[in-house]
């Protein structure tokens, strides 16, 4: 029976959800990935499906079906279409039922009643037609074809049939609706119709003789929007005194479908959305060349691998710059060192490291050529902070205790991704600590990252494995930005750096003299 389409089952749907952010979303730059997805339609509310991992691969594998279908633009097409319409008749009439409800009685003027009935007419017709068009689709996924067969019973229902039956014989019956409306100085009154002539039709035939053919229409739209609600409420009442069965009626129909709105359908109307976006956000990355892939997922951290990712939250503004990394780990390897240059790439690659592990807990597409990911309960960082004066700790003693509070919070499904730790003590207590801290994270048996200037952390068992920033061969030594699995060079190339910013001995005395 389906539920939803980003949840397998009802059970799954009603598990907790994050509803802020986690803290390593700043680190890793996915708030800057999120927020463009999730702005689009704030009323929506998709936070909480993308602040939260999945715990379960049935799940991710489920949304990631959904995905693949969806990128076929015929397929989107006959269902976006429809949840379009959806989705704003789902927002209209949370406003509606407010101004036909007080204190959950029902008090609805006829106006707002008519609005209703309006809504739930093209409320059944979108159901019926996309009912009809969706049998016609061949879909693969679980979540699309479960969807399919609901609408079939749905729009097959008994309940269905009534209030799509009954609203076609109300909409009937109002158009037969005839009356005068006399308006003089202040005073409007409602008179019944009894044949009186229709000046419009006479007017129209009058000046049909001078047409010589199609003009512009000069016609100035009105707003839908009664411009005068309690107006027309007045006069929707006097109407009703002349037309009682009718009316009679409308109350009784909008009574008994104040709620008309299916709530799976509508659930489906918002949820569909997460796709959506998220697709729409990686289309022009995907036609600047970019690579995407469902990442496949796996419970035990056995073989581990992405080929070509890279960082998404970059590629946001430079995708014609990008340069893609791999990374690999087979057991018993654990953690990934990554050393080398200054500005060689090395927190980039963190990031996109952190990024590929979070985005393929969500089931959605994610950067890289092809991806085998472990699949994590949570994604905790250790990025360098400036010493914070307030609380008169020093840096190092901040580092521990921030790293002391991310190895609590730890489990041995978490990834663990430290940037840059321990660089305001010396070497020898440095290497002492990031040892211990190497104990800590082997012992969790939690898959990590960690971007470190000790690159004698290398040599601490087979739980480890080294990356290295590179550079050109050429006597500038210019940063590639490509990281290789390889032992550590010992040369962190500062004299390279300090001269192409002019700040060799040579180059300061030079100018000085000058």
């Amino acid at each position: 029976m389906f539920y939803s389409v980003l949840f397998p089952t009802e059970e799954s749907y009603r598990l907790p959800r994050r509803k802020e952010a986690p803290e390593s979303f700043r680190d890793l730059n996915i708030d800057k990935i999120l927020k463009p997805v999730i702005q689009e339609q704030p009323e929506l509310e998709l936070e909480e499906f993308f602040y939260t991992p999945l715990p379960d691969p049935a799940v991710i594998r489920y949304r990631q079906d959904v995905m693949k279908e969806l990128m076929d633009p015929g397929k989107r097409f006959a269902i976006e279409s429809m949840v379009g319409q959806i989705t704003f008749l789902r927002m209209f009439m949370d406003s509606l039922r407010m101004k036909l409800t007080t204190d959950g009685k029902f008090t609805g003027k006829y106006l707002d009643m008519g609005h209703l009935l309006e809504n739930a007419s093209l409320f059944s017709n979108v159901v019926a037609g996309l009912a009809q068009g969706i049998q016609h689709i061949e879909l693969q996924s679980e979540g699309l074809r479960q969807f399919r067969a609901y609408m079939a019973e749905y729009s097959a229902s008994a309940k269905f049939k009534e209030m799509q039956e009954w609203a076609a014989r109300l909409r009937a019956n109002f158009d037969k609706v005839r009356y005068c409306l006399h308006i003089k100085d202040n005073l409007v009154r409602v008179a019944p119709y009894e044949g009186q002539e229709d000046y419009a039709d006479r007017v129209g035939e009058l000046f049909a003789r001078f047409r010589q053919g199609d003009v512009m229409d000069y016609r100035r739209k009105l707003k839908e929007e009664p411009l005068s609600e309690n107006l027309e409420n007045k006069i929707l009442e006097m109407v009703a005194h002349y037309y009682p069965a009718e009316f009679k009626d409308l109350t009784a129909f909008c009574q008994e479908y104040l709620h008309f709105d299916d709530d799976t359908l509508m659930r489906f109307s918002r949820e569909i959305q997460f796709y959506f976006h998220w697709l729409d956000f990686l289309e022009p990355l995907r036609q600047a060349g970019l690579p995407f892939c469902f990442p496949v997922i796996h419970e035990k951290l056995d073989d581990v691998k992405a080929l070509d990712c890279f960082d998404l939250a970059l590629a946001m503004d430079k995708a014609d710059k990008i340069v893609t990394n791999s990374f690999t780990l087979t057991a018993p390897e654990q953690i990934l060192i990554v050393s080398g240059p200054n500005q060689g790439g090395k927190t980039t690659f963190a990031r996109s490291f952190g990024q590929i592990h979070f985005l393929s807990s969500l089931g959605v597409m994610v950067p890289g050529r092809e991806a085998d990911i472990f699949l994590c309960d949570q994604v905790l960082t250790h990025f360098e902070r400036e010493e914070d004066l307030v609380n008169l700790s020093g840096k190092l003693q901040d580092d521990l205790v921030r790293l002391h509070a991310l190895l609590e919070a730890a489990t041995h499904k978490t990834v663990i991704i430290i940037n840059e730790i321990f660089a305001s003590t010396t070497l020898v207590d440095a290497l002492q600590l990031g040892g211990h801290m190497l104990d800590a994270i082997v012992e969790k048996g939690a898959p990590a990252m960690v971007v470190t200037f000790l690159e004698e952390l290398v040599d601490y068992g087979p739980q480890t494995v080294s990356m290295v920033t590179t550079v050109t061969n050429d006597e500038k030594h210019r940063r590639t930005f490509r990281l290789l699995r390889q032992a550590p060079d010992g040369q962190a190339f500062a004299m390279q750096i300090a001269a192409q910013h002019g700040l060799t001995f040579e180059q300061l005395e030079r100018r000085l003299k000058a």
